[in-house]
């Protein structure tokens, strides 16, 4: 019996990233595509993407937790530039 991977969602939007980071849903990894990178998200029982269509709700968030997560992703932004240089 073979393990099924966790279900995941890929974002490559910052704003959305930190939507879902703000909304509790854990990231699993951020993966290198080329110039890009793309963000996986924890989607089991498609958590993640119902989480994701706060931005179309136009629900609130705390504004706290939500700059906390752009600046987490511009963080890995940043070191996957510096990584990208050295090479």
């Amino acid at each position: 019996m073979t393990k099924q991977p966790a279900p995941t969602l890929s974002v490559r939007s910052i704003d959305t990233c930190a939507v879902l980071l703000a909304q509790g849903i854990p990231m699993l990894d951020a993966v290198s595509a080329g110039s890009h990178l793309i963000f996986e998200f924890d989607n089991t029982d498609d958590r993640a993407k119902i989480a994701s269509g706060a931005i179309v709700r136009n629900q609130p968030l705390p504004i706290r937790d939500y700059l906390d997560g752009v600046r987490r992703c511009k963080e890995l932004i940043d070191q996957h530039r510096l990584i990208g240089r050295e090479k």
